[in-house]
């Protein structure tokens, strides 16, 4: 029989990286507590003293994700450098975590439809959403191009990272491969068509360079 955890300090944590080591190899469904317990080299009983279900334990993991990399995805965004730098600093960074973590994007799809409010606390402790530093923002985009809302260019910095994950059996099956080696190289290959993307956004419709 495992024997039973200290309830010491970092136990919890010990717990987290296990855990999503095994969500991220089985996939949630798949997975079951008494999966993690073993593979922890624990008791079930003493998984569940720290954690009562399954579903508490994947929210936890992915949320302890979530914090641990939305104030780097801050310091991008709220730094001194011109807006294209901020955004492909953004893409490049947001994408290699997605990579390590691609169940946080079904996981925050599925909260903010149930319990938005825990997701958006949880990225404005992050200070994502800081009043000052938008107006920062604003006013980069506005010097290069006033017609685009700061909204559009951000809901669309998101969705075109986050859509392949939500979306990967259809990527893989128009990839012909659905190995996991397969869907990381399209994903490293995407951040540049995204930043480009995003970069011809930026210049006015009126004033964009021609080929």
């Amino acid at each position: 029989m495992p024997e039973q955890v200290d309830k010491g300090q970092g136990t919890e944590e010990r717990i987290l990286e296990t855990a999503r080591a095994v969500f991220l190899s089985r996939g949630f469904h798949a997975t079951s507590m008494g999966d993690i317990a073993e593979a922890m080299g624990i008791s079930r009983s003493a998984l569940n003293y720290y954690f009562r279900s399954k579903e508490r334990l994947f929210e936890a993991v992915f949320l302890d994700q979530l914090e641990q990399f939305i104030p780097h995805l801050t310091g991008i965004i709220y730094s001194d450098l011109p807006l294209e730098k901020k955004i492909e600093g953004f893409v490049h960074g947001y994408l290699d975590m997605l990579k390590g973590n691609p169940h946080l994007p079904h996981f925050m799809m599925m909260e903010l439809n149930r319990d938005p409010e825990k997701i958006l606390d949880r990225i404005r402790m992050g200070g994502l959403f800081n009043p000052a530093a938008q107006a920062k923002l604003e006013e980069q985009l506005r010097d290069l191009n006033p017609e685009l809302p700061l909204s559009q260019l951000m809901l669309n910095l998101m969705s075109l990272c986050i859509f392949p994950f939500v979306a990967r059996p259809m990527v893989s099956e128009f990839l012909g491969d659905d190995s996991a080696e397969a869907f990381e190289r399209y994903i490293d290959q995407r951040k540049g068509i995204i930043v480009e993307t995003l970069a011809r956004s930026l210049r006015p419709s009126n004033g964009e360079a021609a080929p």
